[in-house]
């Protein structure tokens, strides 16, 4: 059986604010971050031109094939509901926060996110975006 590691991400913009807290409160090592006005650089610290015109930070945890996206994203939809107040707080100031799923393109997945939990995130105001990646990292396993 055909299996791969993917990744869902929690990502956050916001027009102004300092976002490395999240780090803490979200139990998320921080993957890339950037605040508003800074200069734009590479990934590799290359400098870009112009500034960011707005803060952004962006965690994310491995699943370990493509069926295990959903309990990770029940997980953090856990941690995130923990930090409510705070996330409302970000949101209501013009933040936005996204789960961002990368599926390994080359793999059988699939699930069904039940009413209940699209309701969680939608009063969360999280945003999901879903994306495929034909070359990610793929295992094969004889089971």
């Amino acid at each position: 059986m055909a299996k791969g590691k993917g990744n869902i991400s929690v990502r956050v913009w916001h027009p102004s604010q300092k976002l490395e807290f999240l780090s803490d409160i979200l139990l998320l090592e921080c993957f890339r971050s950037w605040v508003a006005g800074a200069p734009r650089m590479t990934p590799k610290g290359q400098p870009l031109s112009g500034i960011y015109a707005e803060s952004y930070w962006v965690g994310h945890a491995e699943f370990p094939d493509a069926w295990g996206w959903k309990d990770k994203l029940v997980f953090l939809l856990d941690v995130l509901t923990n930090e409510r107040d705070e996330l409302n707080r970000l949101t209501s100031s013009g933040g936005r926060i996204e789960f961002y799923l990368q599926l390994p393109g080359r793999v059988n997945h699939g699930d069904s996110l039940e009413p209940s939990l699209l309701q969680r995130m939608g009063e969360m105001g999280i945003e999901l975006t879903v994306e495929v990646f034909p070359h990610m990292q793929v295992e094969d396993e004889d089971e």
